[in-house]
């Protein structure tokens, strides 16, 4: 199974987050996720080779999560994916460091969540790069025949997906203030 996403420059969250509720989408509350991301201590760029394996820490709503994310040779949108919850953050930065990683990146955003049809579609207000919308599917499918169904079900919700973004949050906060 594989994370599959788009991801579309927005320039306000509330005017899209209005019009999804009108097409039914029932938003969650808005969670905080502060993200520390580590890659290995060969690379010391960002968005990592295809093949690599990525870490990152999330602490949110008092849970720390662990995800560790492989991008896919040929679309860094299209991820293998693996979770699970730890108890010690601390810890867990000493044992991602004592692997041979180092942080690269840390990104702190504010979300809301809603599910339609069989996608899960996110509004991400992130701190220092603005407002977005990720639409996604965890799956087994083409990663490039999930992205072209969700941006025909962009289409039909009548949101613009010109300022399509190919690049998670961590590489545009490197790209954009080096950290």
């Amino acid at each position: 199974m594989k994370e599959v996403e788009i991801k579309i420059k927005i320039g306000s969250a509330q005017r899209v987050l209005e019009q999804l509720t009108q097409q039914g989408c029932n938003f969650s509350d808005p969670v905080v996720q502060d993200d520390t991301i580590y890659v290995p201590l060969s690379e010391t760029v960002l968005p990592a080779r295809a093949g690599i394996n990525v870490l990152r820490i999330r602490q949110q709503e008092g849970k720390i999560l662990l995800t560790l994310k492989q991008s896919d040779i040929a679309n860094h949108l299209s991820k293998i994916e693996k979770e699970l919850e730890i108890s010690n953050v601390l810890i867990m930065d000493e044992i991602i460091r004592l692997l041979g990683f180092h942080e690269i990146s840390q990104v702190k955003k504010q979300r809301r969540k809603c599910t339609l049809q069989n996608y899960e579609i996110c509004i991400d207000e992130v701190e220092n790069l603005g407002s977005f919308l990720e639409i996604e599917k965890i799956t087994d499918e083409t990663p490039s025949v999930v992205q072209e169904q969700m941006l025909h079900l962009l289409r039909d919700l009548g949101i613009d997906a010109k300022e399509r973004v190919e690049l998670g949050y961590d590489v545009l906060m490197v790209q954009k203030h080096g950290y």
